[in-house]
């Protein structure tokens, strides 16, 4: 393994990106604070210290991926940032090329296809959505976002997205407008992170609220019936609420805690509400006492749940049993398909989106 390769990409994010995804959001950055920014961070005692080590702490899971032998340097004229030697059956081939989308867009998140193969992606301290055109182009879609997290498209081609003050939903043309704004008592959400659309037009989302967590705060999942102007609480018990997922066939949600080692699973009722609360898969190798940093989430065509976390995305099947982890060179945010044949996958991390082809396919839905 190159030294000199693994420290780039691990480190190459600046002091912009570092501290704004590790200071103002705490342990791990894909979990909804948008609010304490690069100057504050640098003023606080002790922040420059934390950052580094935070970073350090991944750093050293990608080296050790190349120590493993899952990650080895590209060959001459292959344009990736690694190779991934392990397979995972039905997943991704070994040799798989780990790609940087070459775009200066720093803290990313919400990654979702587009029918043509593209994807749109938040830049949250940019505070702008992009869009990655099938070309390859990187191309500003919207200014100003206001946190905007997690990104859902519907079949119509809008965009819904949940951002600071709670569901918004943008046309082709970039016109915002508001699907919800306050919580089912009348108040205004915590901070939303992310989301994810049905097939009858609902809208689950979670809001775990800004750090530090707070004793006796109570957060939540929510959600938004279609038509409807009331929004349902359907989970307050998570500590950390994070990613959300539905299954292929939509009978099940799925949640995520970014504090915690389990996804949980609910069974998803014809009015969209849910009952059967259940464990469905514990995270791997969570350090004992540490966090998992479980983030965004996305289902593939054969209903396995890919999970974004501190060690990487975890890969788990349709029964919950654990298949494997893609590591990136950054911590991971969220993830999606997109790309020909949907089989591309695309990676949001602390410091850019990586993609990666894959022997799988997303879902033929719209979104996710």
């Amino acid at each position: 393994m190159k030294f000199s390769r693994w420290v780039g990409i691990a480190l190459k994010a600046g002091a912009a990106a570092i501290i704004g995804a590790f200071f103002f959001l705490g342990p791990h950055a894909g979990d909804g604070n948008r609010v304490i920014g690069v100057a504050r961070a640098q003023s606080e005692p002790g922040a420059v210290a934390l950052i580094q080590s935070a970073n350090a702490q991944y750093a050293e899971i990608w080296m050790r991926a190349f120590e493993r032998g899952d990650l080895s340097d590209p060959v001459d004229g292959q344009q990736a940032v690694a190779v991934f030697n392990r397979s995972i059956p039905g997943v991704v081939a070994s040799g798989a090329a780990i790609e940087l989308i070459d775009a200066d867009v720093g803290f990313t998140e919400g990654p979702v296809g587009t029918p043509d193969g593209g994807l749109f992606f938040s830049a949250v301290m940019a505070n702008r959505i992009y869009r990655l055109e099938p070309s390859g182009e990187v191309r500003v879609f919207l200014e100003n976002s206001n946190g905007a997290n997690g990104l859902v498209l519907q079949d119509s081609g809008t965009l819904l997205a949940v951002r600071n003050d709670g569901v918004i939903r943008i046309s082709r043309t970039g016109d915002v407008t508001s699907v919800v704004s306050e919580t089912d008592r009348g108040t205004p959400f915590l901070r939303p992170n992310d989301l994810i659309a049905d097939a009858r037009g609902g809208v689950y989302f979670t809001d775990p609220g800004p750090r530090p967590i707070v004793p006796g705060r109570n957060v939540y999942v929510y959600y938004k019936p279609p038509e409807a102007s009331q929004i349902l609480p359907i989970d307050d018990s998570i500590v950390r609420p994070n990613g959300i997922a539905l299954s292929l066939d939509g009978n099940t949600l799925f949640a995520n805690d970014s504090m915690g080692d389990t996804v949980y699973a609910y069974s998803v009722l014809a009015d969209g509400s849910v009952v059967d609360k259940r464990p469905f898969a514990a995270l791997q190798n969570i350090p004992e006492g540490g966090v998992s940093g479980a983030d965004g989430m996305v289902i593939d065509q054969s209903d396995r749940l890919y999970v974004t976390t501190d060690t990487g995305v975890q890969i788990f099947d349709s029964e919950g049993q654990y298949l494997g982890t893609i590591a990136v060179p950054n911590r991971p945010t969220n993830v999606a398909f997109s790309g020909p044949g949907k089989s591309t996958l695309y990676i949001t991390t602390f410091d850019g989106v990586y993609r990666l082809d894959t022997v799988t396919q997303g879902l033929a839905r719209t979104g996710k």
